[in-house]
């Protein structure tokens, strides 16, 4: 085991050596080692022997190395030697000098030197006690812990002790050594290798059994961690030990350890960065998969997992399952009826999502459909901001535009092979898109929470950002030279030169490292920008603003490119940022990269896509971006011409192309209207029975049938990602009759209707649940969407007496002021549009000629769930305190509303009334 630092603590730790730093300056672009003294049984005389010719000078266990034999890694140097490349690792300086602890200073315990790690908040030794061998001890650095907190933790944790496999504290206690008062636990020893070290020596094993070991051991041994009302919640690779314990037929046996565990309790909130136990054991899980059992394109092997585990493999990385429950109950339920290994039959719907397709995989784009009316403006080379609902579309028009080389390969390779995928991809129509996926959370740092914004901040963060596409650039271009897409001789110098006047120190290229020049472009860049990011918030320590990149620079950047390497003399380059929306790219980080969007040039020009309500549209200088001069505005839930909504027709024929180009590509010869066929009620029809079931009438459940393809149409309100979500369902309900499902695909008989309505019932019902899941809010967005459905119901009780027979139906909400609503209600609104659970309909006419209002609608996927209509006819007119006492207070909104208070003049009356309430 092995503890590194990361490159910021190295250039904090040289402010110790000023001296040393400007003196040596001058030398060949200087780079530090740190050492800990005879850590890992090497010591700074041994360090010295191996690397003399490098060494330029040596203090306190610091050496000092010339670095044009070396390229710096984030945690490790790379050793160029004339044998190869060898791995150093920098390990991080230890103000305690650990290396110096007496060896019994813990009473009844012997530690034996060097360590086993060092970590940032912990030293961990071997130890013996008297004859007693195979103890860890492990060691917390001062303040970490206080005698209360570390007395009830360890407490806490007794509970767990018969669970083998998780590695827990038999004993306890505190020293003090020079001054300092220190805490320590005492495990036992487990001789094995961590799980990172493991997949990365890629050692021989019986997969099924290793999975199959990995889901009792961490998994169910998690489980009961989590029942037990704790968590890990610091499960990465290192802290899983496989230990081999046998040989059987040739193949090693594992076992596995969870370590380090203290226990965090479930109901406190994990730190913003962390994943929780289940998230990093499905990432854990999927490793493994991609390791051992991936077939060429990046999907699992299905001969090498098996029926069982293929299934769960592709449900995981479908997001079916949310918890170890959800996990060990599909483990235990009874699968399809099995297939002969390798004919496993995939769905056509199997994988929902864009980000789960294998972009370097053709397959994805002979799914991929567009409508051109919206397509067409994002292609072309413009600044563009695309918004829309959640599943519009947004994400998978923009990666379309990414220079993909491995797919760009396999097309140029078998243009035969893939006819109609050619003209889809970006690149051949001299586009080079450089994306980022701002969900991932890169952006999320540069936020107001950490660190105070000035001028000089917002300048320097430009700088970053200006790295950051600068090094995913070349990133793509040493990819593009990897697989042959790219073939000229780059003109590295151009490149050099520019980049020499941005960065910290000159740019030297070795003779060995010519020959992949952009690999060792992307170490110093990683430098330079883990340097900046690590005195963010120091503005003494920020370099002068003329060695800081800015969105005008990137002009010149770009056109260097071109000239340097010859494929891309024509291009145009387009940097795209998916989901630049709050929170993961706060509102003060997304000022600084629309000043790049509002840098009008002819060489590079921005793609964005948000969601409503979390994106700001003002630079870092204070302008506004302006639409049609600065960019071209999308909402991909429109088309035609701006501001013009889909109609039902054109939507349904889009829809339509898409479903079918998936039944296609999975062999079924009906089309999806063929297959579904008409809802068997007619919405006159489902109207009259939800209204006697909202009177109370049960009997008429069961006479209501969701079903037939108009119907998916109009539960999905125009979201792609929903119609498929939808269409996934009812086919997984038809894959357990395994006959009726070789039928369809035959295209001998349509989709039944009950299967159709009970998949449409049960997917409705899940989503409802799942608003519960929501990030900080999910039970006040249950509480809005219950009463709203309750609100819904008591409407279709009531007929329209100067419209004979019709029923109030699905009710909209106008908000007839514009006034700013409070803080609060305005982050719970803002997350019911973010998440697509209300549709902002935006400015529209108001049916009582009151001129234009907000209107918002409950998306129509909840409809089946809550049991009512989904036509859009009546109207709530909210001021701003009836929409806040709606978003905040939604059961006494309800309440009041049902028992006959009005809301303001323009409410419609049509509640029992008390009969002084109609005599005023």
């Amino acid at each position: 085991m092995v503890a590194t630092s990361s490159i910021k603590n190295i250039w904090k730790l040289l402010e110790r050596f000023k001296d040393e730093s400007t003196l040596l300056m001058n030398e060949d672009n200087l780079v530090v080692l740190i050492y800990i003294t005879k850590h890992e049984g090497i010591g700074v005389d041994d360090l010295i022997k191996k690397l003399d010719k490098h060494i330029i000078h040596v203090k306190d266990n610091v050496v000092f190395l010339k670095s044009n034999r070396f390229i710096i890694g984030k945690n490790s140097l790379i050793y160029a030697t004339e044998k190869g490349e060898e791995m150093v690792d920098i390990i991080e300086y230890s103000q305690y000098k650990i290396d110096d602890v007496p060896k019994d200073i813990i009473l009844g315990y012997t530690l034996e030197k060097p360590p086993l790690g060092i970590g940032s908040t912990s030293f961990t030794f071997k130890a013996e006690r008297k004859k007693i061998k195979n103890k860890v001890i492990k060691i917390f650095k001062p303040g970490i812990f206080d005698h209360i907190d570390f007395d009830k933790k360890i407490e806490a944790l007794q509970p767990l002790s018969n669970l083998t496999n998780l590695v827990l504290p038999d004993d306890y206690g505190d020293f003090e050594w020079n001054d300092r008062e220190f805490r320590y636990i005492v495990m036992k020893y487990i001789k094995g290798r961590t799980l990172n070290e493991f997949l990365n020596e890629k050692v021989d094993i019986d997969l099924r059994k290793f999975i199959d070991n990995f889901l009792k051991e961490v998994g169910k041994t998690l489980e009961k961690v989590e029942k037990s009302g704790l968590n890990h919640g610091d499960l990465h690779s290192n802290n899983i030990l496989v230990v081999e314990d046998e040989l059987e037929k040739g193949k090693k046996i594992c076992h596995f350890h969870i370590i380090d565990f203290m226990g965090i309790k479930s109901n406190e909130e994990f730190r913003e960065f962390e994943l929780s136990d289940f998230e990093y054991f499905k990432q854990h899980l999927l490793k493994i998969v991609k390791v051992y059992a991936s077939t060429p394109s990046g999907k699992p092997d299905l001969k090498k997992l098996g029926d069982r585990f293929y299934y769960i493999v592709q449900n995981l990385q479908n997001g079916e399952y949310h918890s170890f429950k959800d996990l060990f109950d599909a483990l235990s339920a009874k699968l399809p009826p099995p297939s002969k290994l390798g004919n496993i039959k995939e769905p056509p719907f199997s994988f929902i999502r864009f980000e789960q397709y294998d972009i370097n995989d053709p397959l994805w784009l002979r799914r991929f459909e567009v409508e051109n009316a919206l397509y067409a403006p994002i292609k072309r080379f413009d600044n563009v901001i695309c918004s829309g609902p959640r599943g519009c579309g947004k994400t998978i028009y923009l990666r379309s535009l990414t220079f993909v080389p491995r797919l760009v390969k396999s097309i140029q390779n078998g243009p035969d092979k893939y006819p109609e995928v050619k003209d889809k991809v970006a690149f051949f129509d001299n586009i080079f898109g450089i994306y980022f996926a701002c969900r991932q959370g890169e952006f999320k740092y540069f936020s107001e929470k950490y660190f105070r914004f000035t001028p000089k901040t917002q300048l320097l963060i430009k700088h970053i950002i200006a790295l950051r596409i600068i090094k995913r650039t070349l990133n793509l271009i040493n990819d593009g030279y990897t697989e042959r897409v790219l073939s000229s001789e780059p003109k590295i110098e151009s490149i050099l030169k520019f980049l020499t006047q941005y960065l910290k120190r000159d740019l030297m290229m070795t003779p060995e490292a010519k020959e992949r020049p952009f690999e060792q472009l992307d170490g110093i860049l990683s430098i330079e920008e883990n340097y900046c990011e690590s005195i963010l918030g120091e503005d003494e320590n920020y370099p002068d603003i003329s060695k800081m990149l800015n969105e005008h620079l990137l002009i010149d950047f770009f056109s260097g490119l071109k000239n340097s390497v010859s494929e891309l003399s024509n291009i145009k380059f387009y940097v795209i940022f998916d989901d630049v929306s709050d929170p993961q790219v706060p509102f003060e980080c997304q000022k600084i990269i629309n000043s790049f969007m509002s840098c009008l040039n002819e060489i590079y020009c921005c793609k964005f896509s948000t969601e409503k309500f979390a994106y700001t549209y003002e630079d870092m200088s204070g302008k506004t971006l302006q639409p049609t001069n600065d960019y071209t505005y999308m909402d991909l839930s429109f088309m035609g011409a701006p501001g013009d909504r889909y109609t039902d027709k054109i939507y349904k024929q889009y829809l339509g192309k898409i479903i079918n180009k998936r039944l296609e590509i999975a062999n079924h010869k009906q089309n999806i209207n063929g297959l579904l066929g008409n809802s068997p009620d007619s919405a006159q029809k489902l109207i009259t029975l939800l209204s006697e079931y909202a009177k109370g009438n049960r009997d008429v459940y069961n006479k209501i049938k969701f079903a037939g393809w108009d119907l998916v149409i109009q539960l999905s309100s125009r979201s792609v990602r929903d119609a498929i979500a939808i269409c996934d369902s009812i086919f997984r309900e038809c894959e357990t009759k395994k006959n009726l499902s070789d039928e369809i695909k035959e295209g001998k008989t349509k989709m039944p209707i009950e299967i159709q309505d009970r998949a449409i019932r049960k997917h409705s019902l899940e989503e409802y649940r799942s608003l519960l899941n929501i990030t900080y809010h999910g039970r006040e967005i249950f509480n809005i969407v219950r009463n709203f459905g309750e609100i819904s119901r008591k409407y279709l009780e009531k007929e329209i007496t100067n419209e004979e027979g019709r029923k109030y139906e699905m009710i909209t909400i106008e908000r007839i002021d514009a006034k700013e609503i409070s803080e609060d209600a305005k982050k719970i609104f803002r997350t019911l549009i973010r998440y697509s659970v209300f549709l902002d309909r935006g400015l529209c006419f108001s049916r009582e000629e009151i001129g234009l209002v907000q209107k918002i609608t409950l998306h129509k996927k909840f409809t089946p769930a809550l049991m009512t209509t989904y036509r859009e006819r009546e109207h709530l007119r909210l001021s701003k305190d009836r929409l806040e006492k709606f978003i905040l207070h939604p059961d006494e909104f309800r309440q009041e509303l049902i028992t006959g208070k009005k809301i303001d003049k323009h409410q419609l009356e049509i509640f029992d009334f008390l009969e002084g309430d109609r005599n005023e």
